[in-house]
């Protein structure tokens, strides 16, 4: 990281973070059934008479890289904030053990488990968090009622505005379908058939639907190529 102080109550912060993470336990559905054209899944597990069967494993990896940027402004004429912003990219394997993982799709294909390396379920690209505060210059000591009694600077002055703003683009997602081996619902990623960007996205219409195929669409028996995690959600604006 760097700092460089601009004025007497002004500096600027610029750091690269990154981190990386090897041998992370996770579960790999090892006994799901291949895909095929038919209903019937047990037929198609590799280890008969088995069931599902769940192999906690050391496999796992992840990376983490990110510039972060950082102006400060400490407490002068009665005015402070803080401006900051992150560019960062976050990719994994998976979510491991852990449950729910909010738009992640989990590990499809058990015989190619680092098929499901793409970006982590809490990846943000942009964010940027803005804050301010601003002494109210009224009462002893400020610009108005300077001279005000003890009693008038109690009731109007030490008030102080605040706020925070923050604003991020929004978290990635997987594009599912119908289950092709008898696994969980929800794990198999659709086929995708061309660019699923739109020019002018809506909450009805975020991407083209019809950039992808389910199993029956497209008459799928095989694992889906949409990549794990590669739809963007909606940004988040709040304040």
């Amino acid at each position: 990281g760097l700092q460089k102080e601009l004025a007497s109550s002004l500096a600027l912060e610029t750091t690269y973070y990154g981190s990386t993470g090897n041998k992370l336990v996770d579960s790999i559905p090892i006994n799901n059934p291949d895909p095929g054209p038919s209903a019937t899944t047990d037929a198609r597990r590799p280890y008969q008479p088995w069931g599902g069967i769940s192999n906690i494993a050391n496999v796992g990896r992840s990376y983490y890289n990110s510039l972060q940027v950082r102006l400060d402004k400490r407490m002068a004429n009665g005015v402070s904030g803080l401006i900051s912003y992150t560019w960062g990219k976050s990719i994994d394997t998976g979510v491991g053990t852990a449950t729910g993982g909010d738009g992640d799709s989990g590990t499809q294909n058990p015989k190619d488990y680092y098929g499901s390396r793409g970006l982590s379920t809490f990846d943000v690209r942009h964010r940027f968090v803005g804050s301010y505060t601003i002494e109210v210059p009224l009462g002893q000591g400020h610009r108005f009622l300077n001279n005000a009694s003890n009693v008038v600077d109690a009731i109007l002055g030490g008030w102080q505005l605040s706020g925070i703003v923050t604003l991020q683009t929004g978290s990635p997602f997987s594009p599912t379908t119908a289950d092709v081996t008898g696994g969980a619902v929800g794990t198999q990623r659709a086929n995708l058939l061309r660019d699923w960007h739109v020019d002018n996205p809506t909450p009805d219409r975020w991407y083209d639907r019809t950039a992808f195929c389910g199993t029956t669409a497209c008459g799928l028996t095989s694992f889906g190529n949409a990549g794990r995690n590669s739809l963007t959600g909606p940004p988040v604006k709040k304040s």
